[in-house]
C-alpha cells in the first residue's frame, strides 16, 4: 500500500532563488555508491569532490565550509555536483529533500518536510484542503496505522473553517494524546471509536472558549507562550544552533530583562491576532505538520514526542517567532524562509527532545490542557478584538 502527501509531487526545487538554502548548516551524508563515484571521478572537479569529503562516525559526509555552507554551492547558490556530475550522482539527501520516504512493513509512506520555504509557500497557495492519498488497490483502511487515520481526520477538522481554529486545534491535540497508545497499531475499529467521541470533546472546548474568564485565560496562556519561546531561543543559542537572522531572538534581545521580552511577545500576539490571513495559514500548517510524518511512526515513544513535544510547541513557535520581525504576514518569501528554519530545528536536530522540552517541563509542568488553554488564546481570531 502506498500513502502519499497530496503535495509530494508538486514540489520543484527553486535553486538559487531560495532565500536561505537547505545547503547551509546541514550534515549531509554520502552513501557508499555515491562516495565510490566521487572517489573515481576524474579531473579537477574530481579532486575538489574528494577534498571536501570527511569521514565521520556515521560514514562519509560533505565537509562544510567555515561559513557552514556546502562547498559545492556556486556563487548563484546552485549545486556544482548537479552541474558537473548530474542529478543521479548527488547525495540521496540532496536528491530527495524535502521529500520523506519511509517503508514500514507493507506500507510505503511518501511525505514532505516543512523545513523548505518552497514547500511552505506551496501549502499557502494550495486552495484545496491538504490530505493524504492512499492506494486502495493494494490495501484497505483496516491495514493503516492508527497515526495515519488520526492525521487524516485531524487535517480535515483543522481545515474546516466553520469550526474556530482554537477549538479544532485543542480537539485534535487532546484526542491525539488520548489515543497515543493506539496510534502505531493497525486497529481501525478502536481508532474509529476514539474519533467518534471527538465531537463531544469539540463541544466541550467550544463551551470553555465561551465561558472561561478571558483575563485569567490570557494571563495564563501569555506566560506559557513566553516560557516556550524564551526557552527555545535561549537553548538554541547555547547549543550552537543559533541563527539570529533566521528565526530566533535578535542578539540584542538576549540582553533584555524578562519583562522587556514579555512585552515583545505581547506586541507580537496583538499584531498576529488582527491578521486573519495568517490564522488561516496556521490551519494549513498544523495539518501539514501532522500529515508530514504520520506514516513514519513506529513506537509509542515516537508518537508522544511527535505530538506532545514537537507538535504542541511547534504551533506556538510557528505562530510567534517569524512575526517578531515584521508587520506584514504571509506576503513575502522572507516569512516562509524564517518558518523553514524553524522546521529544520524541529526535524533535523534533537534540540526539542533533549534540551528544550525538559526545560519547559521544569518551568510550568505542561499537560495536555495547559497547551489547549494556550491555543484558546493564541489561535482565537476574535480574542484580541474582544479585549
Amino acid at each position: 500500500m502506498n500513502i502519499r502527501s497530496d503535495i509530494y509531487d508538486k514540489f520543484s526545487c527553486i535553486g538559487g532563488d531560495c532565500r536561505r538554502t537547505c545547503c547551509v548548516g546541514w550534515g549531509v551524508m554520502v552513501g557508499d555508491k555515491t562516495n565510490e563515484f566521487y572517489q573515481n571521478f576524474p579531473g579537477e572537479f574530481g579532486d575538489y569532490l574528494r577534498e571536501n569529503l570527511s569521514e565521520t562516525e556515521k560514514g562519509i559526509a560533505i565537509r562544510m565550509t567555515e561559513e557552514n555552507r556546502c562547498p559545492f554551492l556556486d556563487e548563484e547558490g546552485l549545486c556544482r555536483v548537479y552541474q558537473n556530475c548530474g542529478e543521479e550522482h548527488m547525495s540521496d539527501t540532496c536528491k530527495e529533500f524535502p521529500r520523506v520516504a519511509k517503508r514500514i512493513g507493507e506500507i510505503s509512506f511518501f511525505g514532505i518536510s516543512l523545513s523548505c520555504e518552497e514547500v511552505l509557500q506551496i501549502i499557502y497557495k494550495k486552495r484545496e484542503p491538504l490530505s493524504l492519498v492512499c492506494d486502495w488497490e493494494t490495501g484497505s483502511s483496516e491495514e493503516l496505522p492508527g497515526a495515519v487515520l488520526y492525521a487524516m481526520w485531524a487535517a480535515e477538522l483543522l481545515q474546516d473553517c466553520d469550526v474556530p481554529f482554537c477549538v479544532s486545534l485543542g480537539t485534535v491535540f487532546y484526542t491525539g494524546m488520548n489515543a497515543e497508545r493506539y496510534l502505531v497499531e493497525k486497529d481501525s475499529v478502536r481508532m474509529s471509536l476514539i474519533l467518534k467521541e471527538a465531537p463531544n470533546v469539540l463541544e466541550q472546548f467550544r463551551e470553555i472558549k465561551e465561558t472561561f474568564d478571558r483575563k485569567q485565560l490570557y494571563q495564563t496562556a501569555e506566560n506559557r507562550i513566553f516560557q516556550v519561546v524564551d526557552a527555545f531561543c535561549q537553548i538554541a543559542k547555547i547549543s550552537g544552533l543559533y541563527y539570529p537572522e533566521f528565526v530566533l531572538w535578535d542578539e540584542e534581545v538576549f540582553g533584555y530583562s524578562d519583562e522587556e521580552r514579555h512585552l515583545l511577545i505581547r506586541d507580537c500576539l496583538a499584531r498576529r491576532g488582527a491578521n486573519r490571513g495568517h490564522m488561516e495559514y496556521m490551519r494549513r500548517l498544523a495539518s501539514a505538520f501532522l500529515l508530514a510524518r504520520a506514516g513514519c511512526l513506529q513506537t509509542k515513544e515516537e508518537v508522544e514526542e511527535w505530538l506532545f513535544e514537537k507538535f504542541a510547541n511547534y504551533m506556538i513557535l510557528a505562530a510567534v517567532l517569524p512575526l517578531i520581525w515584521q508587520d506584514t504576514v504571509v506576503q513575502d518569501r522572507e516569512y516562509f524562509s524564517r518558518l523553514a528554519c524553524l522546521g529544520r530545528l524541529f526535524e533535523h536536530s534533537d534540540l526539542m527532545h533533549k534540551f528544550v522540552s525538559p526545560v519547559i517541563q521544569d518551568l510550568f509542568h505542561p499537560d495536555v490542557m495547559a497547551y489547549v488553554f494556550v491555543y484558546m488564546v493564541l489561535f482565537d481570531a476574535d480574542f484580541f478584538e474582544a479585549e
